[in-house]
């Protein structure tokens, strides 16, 4: 099951495995707004899939947990 955020939640998330990330909400609404990562519209709310942005900012540590 895919585990659906929105954009503050899935970078809490993120910092919450990654404390130094340099990931914040302006740099994530960039990259769901230039296509780097893929978003569902939930209405007026962007949504994004957390395994998704975790390979990309996370990389092998996901994989490898």
């Amino acid at each position: 099951m895919a585990r659906i955020r929105t954009i503050p939640k899935a970078v809490e998330a993120i910092k919450a495995k990654d404390p130094d990330t340099y990931l914040n909400v302006t740099s994530l609404r960039r990259w769901v707004k230039t296509g780097k990562i893929k978003s569902f519209d939930g209405g007026k709310i962007a949504l994004v899939d957390l395994d998704e942005l975790e390979k990309i900012v996370l990389g092998d540590a996901v994989e490898n947990s």
